[in-house]
């Protein structure tokens, strides 16, 4: 029986995220509950609480990356085997991560989804219209 990942992405309260990242495999489907980076259009609020913006976003494991800071990297979505719309999330605004399920995508496909990843320099990631999507 394969155990349940469930973290807090907290060092030392539920678990270690090094031991869950470590655990996944890639095209794992994960839930990740992390906090975004948010912008005030009126004035600063008030309350501690109201900067915190919590997102949940569930995809596909395709690794951690990164140079100046660790990312996790998902696949949010995967168009017709021909593109996929992926995200990088930096580790320290994961709160919690969560195996939903083990290897429900092609492997032909996830191979080809790594390989894009890794050949595609970083700068051209973040830019254009269509940022987050790459063709297989």
């Amino acid at each position: 029986m394969r155990r349940k990942l469930e973290v807090d992405g907290k060092l030392g309260q539920g678990g270690d995220l090094g031991e869950v990242l470590a655990s996944l495999e890639i095209g794992d489907i994960v839930e990740v509950r992390w906090l975004d980076a948010s912008e005030a259009l009126q004035g600063l609020p008030k309350s501690d609480r109201e900067y915190d913006t919590p997102v949940v976003s569930l995809g596909y494991f395709l690794g951690v990356k990164g140079s100046r800071t660790k990312h996790i990297v998902i696949a949010k979505e995967i168009v017709l085997d021909v593109e996929f719309h992926y995200n990088c999330i930096p580790l320290g605004m994961i709160e919690h991560i969560r195996l939903v399920s083990r290897g429900q995508v092609r492997k032909t496909t996830i191979r080809k989804m790594v390989s894009r990843l890794e050949s595609t320099p970083l700068k051209r990631l973040k830019k254009g219209r269509r940022a987050g999507w790459l063709k297989l």
